[in-house]
């Protein structure tokens, strides 16, 4: 019978697999152990009758590329008529207009016409699926369109991008439920 280790207790393989022996010496990542979860909210409207169109990007979170994401719900109130929003992640740049990364790497095409209350959206566009929570930004950056191999120690923001226009007077709020990586 053989015994493996979690990432709590030995680092990795270099193809990721469960760590057969303890490396004397070993410490965990900080966002693996004794980490707090936390939560960032953001919260935008369209406060008039012109809505978000299909050119639109709505900064709504931003956290560090080592920062591990648990959850990520999305609130909508469901006064649209019609729409449906993509949830991505962009750089974050020197004033919040990095480029995309991935610009449905959580949700895509999903219809705020009907209220959603804290709908998880983590794994709603099957680009990433439950095994992936609890992943640094980076390496679920990485299973979409990203391209990193190691922590580009940068920001992320997570963007709302309508995939249909919608021309009501809509609040949308997306919650992040992360552990810190530093």
């Amino acid at each position: 019978m053989s015994s493996y280790f979690s990432d709590l207790l030995a680092e990795r393989g270099s193809s990721n697999e469960a760590a057969t022996a303890v490396v004397s010496g070993f410490k965990a990542a900080v966002g693996n152990s004794h980490a707090r979860l936390r939560k960032s909210v953001g919260r935008a409207n369209t406060a008039d009758s012109t809505g978000f169109q299909t050119t639109d990007t709505v900064r709504m979170v931003t956290l560090k590329s080592g920062d591990r994401l648990h959850k990520l719900e999305l609130t909508a109130d469901g006064t649209a008529t019609a729409g449906a929003v993509n949830v991505g992640l962009y750089l974050s740049g020197a004033a919040h207009n990095g480029a995309v990364v991935d610009v449905d790497l959580f949700a895509s095409a999903v219809t705020i016409s009907t209220e959603l209350d804290l709908t998880d959206v983590f794994a709603e566009s099957t680009t990433l699926d439950g095994v992936d929570r609890g992943r640094t930004l980076w390496e679920l950056a990485a299973l979409g369109a990203g391209s990193d191999t190691v922590d580009p120690l940068v920001k992320y923001d997570f963007v709302i991008v309508p995939s249909t226009n919608f021309d009501d007077d809509t609040e949308l709020t997306l919650v992040a439920t992360y552990t810190a990586g530093d």
